[in-house]
């Protein structure tokens, strides 16, 4: 996105009538076209654009901001950018739409999604594919990180390479695997910058996992858990490949705030 682009000019793009993603395809394919490399990556990026003076009504809703740690009312969507060297480019996006429900448990009326955020980018995914982008890996948050869709991207004869969470469920061996002996990701010794070969429900092939160290914005370093299906990755190639990530900051744009 250009800097320059207001919070308005966002919010007018989001809230149009007409279907997004053939749009968005057909502006950038030409883009795609030129700068595409068979070592091309996919990012997922979860993002609000807060409005914090709007009546939710399905478009704008409720969400937990985890820059802000705290509730806020805003427009989320998701974007499957893709990443090329220095080029950065938007093809996918999904917007999250709220109807009012009922519960059944209680007959109250609640704001809910046709679809989860997983299926969304599962659609993202098989859009990207049949658009025929060439990529080699789809990096993500942890929220993202599962057995789904980790088979999704393998389906593709590509890798999943993402943050995990600490209860992630592994087994240690294809034996455990087999026998059914799972324990959470946080109980596993982990030293720093060694990846280690586990199993996770669902996904029939080892993947790694491994304990990076990176560097936060205030100059501070932080922990964190790395999980791939491409098993042949050295641990700087795994914090290589997954800092790339980072450039999603540069599509924010003004007045986003990104939840992951």
């Amino acid at each position: 996105m250009d800097d320059q682009l207001s919070h308005d000019d966002v919010t007018r793009f989001l809230s149009q009538p007409t279907p997004i993603g053939p749009t968005l395809w057909k502006t950038v394919k030409p883009l795609v076209r030129q700068h595409q490399q068979s070592e091309g990556l996919l990012i997922v990026d979860d993002s609000l654009v807060h409005k914090p003076h709007s009546r939710e009504n399905g478009l704008v809703s409720t969400y937990f901001d985890h820059t802000t740690n705290q509730y806020v009312k805003a427009i989320n969507f998701l974007t499957l950018l893709y990443s090329v060297g220095s080029v950065l480019l938007p093809v996918g996006l999904h917007i999250v739409v709220k109807h009012l429900q009922c519960q059944l448990n209680d007959r109250k009326e609640v704001w809910k999604a046709d679809l989860t955020k997983n299926e969304a980018f599962r659609q993202l995914l098989l859009a990207a594919h049949q658009n025929a982008i060439p990529f080699l890996y789809v990096l993500a948050d942890s929220w993202y990180t599962n057995a789904e869709n980790s088979n999704a991207v393998l389906a593709l004869q590509k890798h999943w390479l993402g943050a995990c969470k600490t209860n992630l469920e592994v087994a240690l061996s294809k034996q455990d695997r087999a026998n059914g002996r799972f324990v959470s990701l946080s109980s596993v010794e982990l030293a720093v910058g060694v990846p280690r070969e586990v199993y996770i429900r669902s996904v029939s092939v080892p993947v790694l996992v491994c304990k990076a160290i990176l560097p936060n914005k205030d100059g501070s370093v932080g922990e964190l858990l790395l999980l791939t299906t491409d098993t042949r990755l050295t641990y700087q190639q795994l914090l290589t490949t997954y800092q790339k990530r980072w450039g999603i900051d540069r599509a924010a744009g003004a007045g986003l705030s990104q939840k992951s």
